[in-house]
């Protein structure tokens, strides 16, 4: 049964939460999260990404700056742009992207959980990208970014959120990217009880996003056990911090590819392996945005396509057959590993690394980069993603109907969870 405890929060002053609230640090290249601080000297992002303090020739990685996001932090909790609440206390948070809210509890979960499955994965995770957190995280001697985490709706933890809801906010405002924020912090004990209880009878969390954050947030616990080793289990390091949303609020967003050119092949020769797969009809000049399951939009040479994969190709297994059928298996393997080899863009004009963006983002962007190719995913509907992203991890540890997702690590980040918690950097710190 899951652990999920209140914790006591480092947390940005009222006034200060707005301008401390950044994305999350791994959606800026190095120039972007520079740009993104400038003129904003308390913005998380100074101390997520402490590079941007730097000139350009220290290394990301150097040892300085590490240890000069601890110097930020800590001088930032002596100026009084955070405070550290009395006690151990749940949050919860709203955010409203679209007309559409989703809201999570911000807890801390077990790092035993993590590590004895109860909570589950749906995707590997790379050494190398955890190393950088590892030493974040340790380094600064906090938790700086809650693990994006889902459970199965469960009717006491809705009463409660509704019940705490209709109190004001701690926080509300809403970040640059349009999307509206609120907090609100739980000081009835009767309540923190009743949550900590009604997540001890839940058999399983799930991570939605943060696989890497959540690997090197655990790992650092460990380090601390090893340090320690006459822990109890109930310091702080046995803990990482996460934000759990019930299921049933989880909306799926499609996960676009822009395609910088076509791996040597020739126009022909890429339609003729396309028709391979697919049924391949030419739609025109407006953009095309699929809307059935085992459809995809393509834009090529100023045109756009919709992509149909052949019935022989689509699979019954429920898992697996969501899989062919919706996204991933396919389009992802046959055409974007296969053929393309993976030749997405990386930071092409003012465009971000990650090319999730939505449709008309994505076209806007595409006009002013000149980009040949463009791969359009439908997004799944709830009750499919749901059921996805809680199955595949459920059958992770042992399926071999999921060995191929082991194999695209880093090729498909699965855009099961959305909105993401945007703009949540620096406002949940734990100790």
């Amino acid at each position: 049964m899951a652990v999920v405890k209140p914790f006591i929060c480092i947390r940005p002053a009222k006034e200060n939460a707005a301008k401390v609230a950044a994305l999350p640090y791994d959606v800026y290249n190095r120039k972007e999260a520079c740009a993104a601080v400038a003129g904003n000297p308390i913005s998380f992002l100074n101390i997520d990404r402490a590079e941007t303090q730097f000139s350009d020739d220290v290394d990301t990685y150097a040892d300085c700056v590490y240890e000069k996001a601890r110097e930020l932090l800590d001088t930032q909790i002596a100026e009084g742009v955070y405070v550290t609440d009395a006690g151990d206390h749940y949050y919860l948070y709203e955010l409203t992207m679209d007309g559409r809210s989703q809201t999570g509890i911000v807890a801390c979960s077990s790092i035993d959980d993590y590590v004895n499955g109860v909570v589950k994965k749906h995707e590997n995770t790379r050494e190398d990208k955890e190393i950088d957190r590892i030493r974040h995280v340790d380094t600064v001697n906090a938790q700086t970014g809650p693990i994006f985490l889902a459970y199965r709706q469960n009717e006491t933890l809705k009463a409660i959120v509704a019940e705490e809801k209709a109190k004001p906010a701690l926080y509300d405002f809403v970040s640059d990217d349009g999307i509206r924020h609120r907090v609100w912090k739980i000081n009835d004990p009767a309540q923190t009880e009743a949550i900590e209880a009604a997540f001890a009878a839940i058999p399983a969390t799930y991570i939605a996003d943060g696989h890497h954050r959540a690997a090197s947030a655990v790992k650092v616990g460990l380090k601390r056990r090893a340090e320690n080793p006459g822990y109890t289990g109930e310091e702080p390091f046995n803990y990482f911090l996460s934000v759990l949303f019930p299921d049933e609020e989880l909306m799926i967003l499609p996960y676009n590819r822009v395609v910088k050119d076509l791996n040597g092949l020739s126009r022909e020769q890429f339609f003729e392996a396309v028709k391979e797969k697919f049924e391949l009809e030419e739609i025109g000049k407006e953009p095309y945005a699929p809307a059935e399951k085992g459809t995809f939009g393509m834009y090529l040479d100023n045109t756009w396509y919709a992509l149909k994969v052949l019935p022989q190709y689509k699979n019954a297994d429920p898992v697996k057959g969501l899989l062919d059928g919706q996204n991933f298996r396919i389009l992802g393997y046959n055409v974007y590993f296969c053929l393309l080899a993976r030749r997405y863009v990386h930071g092409c004009a003012d465009a971000a690394d990650r090319a999730d963006c939505i449709l008309d983002r994505l076209y806007s962007f595409l006009l002013v980069c000149e980009i040949p190719l463009i791969l359009v995913l439908r997004p799944g509907r709830n009750h499919d993603g749901r059921f996805l992203i809680l199955q595949v991890a459920e059958d992770f540890l042992g399926d071999e109907r999921h060995i191929w997702m082991q194999q695209f690590q880093g090729l498909d980040q699965n855009r099961f969870q959305g909105p993401e918690c945007s703009g949540l950097g620096g406002i949940f710190l734990g100790p």
